[in-house]
């Protein structure tokens, strides 16, 4: 019996040391970058050895997998596919910029560091990858309900890709100063024009 509780003392003690390296290294990313993190840093701020930070996690792309897997926990992506409820195009694309300029606004420090770092890379492609892909299935989602409406795609790919382009959300939000219900309505009225058959 003391032998049981003394693996799962061990267990626990080890999965807390692995929480305590990815914690670091979420920090690390934000403040810094991805690519400026080192193995020491992370080992230092989680108050461990760099090896034991090496047992933990056999390769940079490992650690990235955990970091982004915990930081998407601790900041959920929009769940866009729950817009397509929304029939008004209009509608849904404003419900939509919404939820996503609140949660650029609670991810802007990491958003731009990643966004910055990930070209160059190689660790950071796999995770990456996959919010690109989460990107153009949500642009798809925004589309088609234009499409669904009667109004081609093609005359509002490009204004919606701009409107949820966290570049565009910077500019207008962070750089011009405009507060985000009015970032909002400026996207809305970017791809009213595009509709016009004016």
């Amino acid at each position: 019996m003391a032998r049981k509780y003394e693996l799962k003392s061990r267990a626990a003690r080890q999965e807390a040391t692995r929480q305590r390296i990815v914690e670091a290294a979420v920090e690390l990313h934000g403040e810094v970058g991805p690519a400026r993190t080192s193995i020491s840093a992370i080992a230092e701020r989680a108050g461990v050895e760099r090896l034991t930070v090496y047992r933990h996690f056999a390769t940079e792309g490992e650690i990235f997998q955990a970091c982004s897997a915990r930081f998407n926990e601790l900041h959920p992506f929009p769940h866009f596919v729950e817009w397509e409820a929304i029939s008004d195009p209009f509608a849904r694309l404003a419900h939509g910029l919404s939820e996503l300029y609140h949660y650029y606004a609670d991810t802007e420090r990491m958003l731009r560091a990643v966004i910055r770092d990930a070209p160059t890379t190689p660790a950071m492609r796999e995770p990456f990858a996959r919010f690109e892909q989460r990107f153009r299935a949500m642009i798809e989602l925004l589309v088609a309900g234009f499409a669904t409406s009667g109004i081609a795609a093609e005359r509002v790919q490009l204004p919606i890709r701009l409107a949820v382009d966290f570049r565009t959300w910077q500019i207008v939000v962070r750089e011009q100063g405009i507060d985000h219900h009015e970032a909002v309505a400026y996207q809305l009225l970017m791809v009213r024009c595009a509709t016009d058959p004016a």
